[in-house]
């Protein structure tokens, strides 16, 4: 019986490890297979022999199967929201890609097309109780319902905020939603008729950023920006007592215990705190162990454990009682942790990021659970990635704009012909539709990122040159900024400016950027930053002083309260984005000027580069420098950028050279990267941080492999092609050196991962390793990560990482895929 129950469990994780080859291509049963099952696989052991010409896979890790890794992709921008439905069965998510989408809870499978109508971020999702229907609330003022079933939208949007629904929920009886808005209000409506009841809720002074009911259905709990928690009587609309005071920032997520007798709450203080439901009162000191903004906060069914996610991309879990962390935390996004939920029985762990994927976890040992699922003849001035990361878009002194693929590093197309001067800046929109370019020749033009038609005349306006262009982040806006020391805002549509030309610097005009939300504007020129009102384009407040030389680089922060400058007084200082007003003293450090600054995705870190040949790490919240200046560069240091994960930094110099920078340790892996014969002005790491773009005074745009790959404390020494030596044969594991850092880089320079005589192989989001559209092997997502040559591949699991080795000397793929069998 035993052995029976062994083998179901075996064949039960080899279906879900391989459910993407097997169900997609049928020789793939074979071909992907058998290589990475593990060793100790009833179904590995009894067929192996009978398929000698496959690949081999060697690691020292893979004797049982590993925990599998559920990720689930479908999303193409940051989850914002996610719940189970009451049976466990089923979980929604709502994302910034406008879109919600229903999920199988048990294969990660999505279920239907994504649920389509809002017109702006789906910031919040849920389900009613009897999982039927579905409630989004979006950045577009509405409130949907869903039919959980069909996907269909349920009557007209609600309307009645007149800003951001940032929270709704059903009550328990499924008959009322809540929702919570950044009008600072409060609603209630009809679940059946779609209408509001009652007047809203009114008594914060801020955003509401997250609403509740009660069990019983009698209470109502918010949390706002205005760092206060109410409690709300649902039947007469009116507040319980006063606020709940305590936390020291904005409250982001709140959420009653099951029995209601106690209010758990999150916030950007980066702690949880409980309180007494009937008298609103804190209960003990606060629960801190994360090091982001809390987001999001709930108890588990039984109300025993509490469970939070963070910005540190981090999940928790706590005793309800003592407040004391329960084990470690649960790693695996990278990127901060939107949204946390228990399932009904509270044996597992929803989450959703805003690294585009929701995981799925066990409660009790936080394990992930199941499968996831040359071309320009003179200078290049400005270069850019695709939102996708699949296009490069560079303008160069040759009066030309071109698209590159990122995959090859070969031209798209012809070049974009139409600017009779140097191109200075260029810019994608959001969805990748078009290109903005700006112009010496004082014009700004659109262009098809498709076609590399012109769309419509050039914009005019400017008296001299145009330095610096961007999109809005919601495409219909283009802001520019010119020597002629003017801003203008352009309708992205008609192509005819909006409002008069902002005019408040005496100076050209040296940076300008929009703010995430695309509601203001910020402007760089001469000693002074400008902070501008898009709708108005009215200058807000007095412009920044205090640099006391020309301010070269600005920056807003992820969140969109923060700028950072940095100057050629030598200083780098931090402004708050609302008032205007200098946080703290200026950061002191660097011994020349500061040419480039960034924030990191979580915004807790700034990066800066110098003319004093260093780059440097700071913290946001206290200005001080992290550890030693970075030192390798021999020239100035133009520009430098964080990885969307913000665990690399890459950094371009006068010397020519390109570095690469581990953002914990400061160290730099390998030799810097040459082949630039002038400055290099612009760097920038694509989104899977493989592949690093930079600009210099030459004439040539150049996309360089990072080589990267995460290495444990096993370093694996590379492998002979077996197209170049035959009779090679992979290492033996027990070769392996140890390594001094569980998270080091290591360089490994190498061709495209290609088994023997097949070229230009790419590696796909999905597993697939292809060759000119034909699928050669798949690769499970445990082994995916670090893929970088036919040579090596160098693999984490879930508790720590590993080194793999796969040897391709008797691999049969493609036409030959039969002659794998004896």
């Amino acid at each position: 019986e035993k052995k029976l129950k062994d083998r179901i469990a075996d064949t039960k994780k080899f279906l879900t490890t391989f459910s993407t080859p097997v169900s997609e291509s049928i020789p793939h049963i074979y071909i992907s297979t058998i290589p990475f099952a593990a060793r100790k696989s009833y179904i590995r052991q009894e067929v192996k022999d009978l398929f000698p010409k496959t690949m081999s896979a060697l690691t020292t890790h893979s004797e049982n199967w590993p925990e599998p890794l559920q990720q689930w992709r479908g999303h193409t921008d940051h989850v914002c929201s996610v719940a189970f439905s009451a049976d466990g069965r089923r979980i929604v998510s709502g994302s910034f890609d406008q879109t919600i989408r229903l999920w199988d809870a048990e294969t990660g499978q999505p279920l239907g097309e994504p649920l389509q109508g809002h017109t702006g971020w789906a910031l919040s999702v849920s389900f009613s109780s009897n999982g039927r229907r579905i409630v989004s609330g979006s950045s577009d003022n509405t409130i949907r319902l869903w039919d959980a079933e069909t996907g269909h939208p349920v009557g007209e949007p609600l309307q009645g905020h007149t800003s951001w629904v940032q929270s709704v929920s059903f009550s328990r009886d499924g008959r009322q939603i809540i929702s919570g808005s950044s009008d600072n209000t409060i609603r209630m409506w009809n679940a059946e008729t779609g209408w509001p009841l009652g007047e809203p809720l009114r008594g914060h002074t801020d955003s509401v950023q997250s609403v509740s009911f009660s069990a019983d259905g009698q209470r109502i709990i918010s949390g706002s920006y205005d760092k206060t928690i109410r409690l709300w009587n649902a039947e007469a609309g009116q507040p319980l007592g006063e606020p709940l005071r305590g936390h020291t920032g904005d409250v982001l997520s709140v959420s009653f215990s099951p029995d209601d007798r106690h209010i758990i709450s999150g916030s950007d203080d980066k702690t949880i705190r409980l309180w007494d439901a009937e008298t609103g009162r804190p209960l003990r000191e606060p629960l801190r162990g994360h090091t982001g903004y809390v987001r999001s906060v709930s108890f588990s069914p039984d109300g025993r454990r509490i469970l939070s996610g963070s910005y540190d991309r981090t999940i928790r879990l706590w005793d309800a009682q003592t407040g004391q962390a329960l084990g470690e935390p649960f790693r695996g996004h990278t990127d901060s942790v939107q949204s946390v939920s228990f399932s009904s029985d509270g044996l597992r762990i929803v989450s959703g990021s805003s690294d585009s994927t929701l995981r799925l976890w066990d409660a009790e040992t936080g394990q992930s659970l199941g499968e996831p699922l040359q071309g320009h003849t003179d200078q290049v001035q400005s270069v850019s990635f695709s939102p996708n990361g699949r296009r490069i878009l560079s303008g160069s002194n040759d009066e030309t704009i071109r698209l590159w693929d990122a995959e090859t590093g070969f031209p798209m197309g012809e070049p974009f012909r139409g600017h009779t001067g140097s191109v200075q800046s260029v810019s994608f929109s959001a969805d990748d539709g078009r290109i903005v370019s700006g112009s010496v020749d004082k014009t700004i033009r659109l262009w098809d990122a498709e076609t590399g038609q012109s769309l419509g005349e050039p914009l005019r306006g400017h008296a001299h040159s145009v330095l610096s262009v961007s999109f809005s982040p919601d495409g219909r806006r283009i802001l520019s900024g010119s020597f002629d020391k003017t801003i203008r805002l352009w309708d992205a549509d008609t192509c005819l400016p909006v409002g008069d030309s902002l005019q408040a610097h005496t100076c050209r005009v040296q940076a300008v950027s929009f703010s995430p939300n695309g509601r203001h504007v910020i402007t760089a020129s001469w000693l002074t930053i400008q902070l501008w009102d898009i709708e108005t384009g009215q200058a807000l407040g007095e412009p920044l002083q205090g640099h006391t030389d020309f301010v070269l680089s600005i920056s807003f922060s992820p969140d969109g309260r923060r700028i950072v400058s940095g100057s050629s007084d030598k200083t780098i200082r931090l402004w708050d984005a609302e008032t205007g007003h200098s946080l703290g003293g200026p950061l002191r450090g660097h011994t020349n000027w500061v040419l480039s600054v960034s924030f990191s995705p979580d915004g807790r870190r700034i990066v800066s580069g110098s003319s004093d040949h260093t780059v440097r790490l700071w913290d946001t919240e206290t200005g001080q420098s992290l550890g030693e200046p970075l030192r390798g560069h021999t020239g100035h240091v133009q520009c430098v950028s964080f990885s969307p994960d913000g665990r690399r930094i890459v950094s371009g110099s006068v010397d020519k050279t390109i570095r690469l920078w581990d953002a914990e340790t400061g160290q730099s892996p390998g030799e810097p990267l040459q082949g630039h014969t002038h400055y290099v002005q612009s760097a920038s790491l694509s989104l899977d941080a493989r592949r690093i773009l930079f600009g210099s005074e030459s004439t040539a745009t150049r996309l360089q492999d990072t080589g990267i790959s995460q290495i444990s404390d096993q370093q694996s020494p590379p492998i002979t092609n077996p197209s170049n030596n035959p009779s090679s044969q992979a290492p033996s594991p027990q070769t392996n050196q140890p390594h001094n850092s569980i998270h080091s880089l290591h360089f490994r320079p190498g061709p495209h991962f290609s088994p023997p005589g097949f070229d230009d192989c790419k590696l796909s989001e999905e597993g697939w390793v292809s060759s000119s559209d034909r699928l050669l092997y798949w690769v499970p997502p445990n082994n995916r990560h670090g893929l970088q040559s036919s040579h090596v591949l160098t693999i984490p699991t879930n508790s720590h990482l590993r080194s793999t080795w796969i040897d391709f000397s008797n691999f049969c793929c493609g036409t030959d895929w039969t002659r794998c069998r004896k």
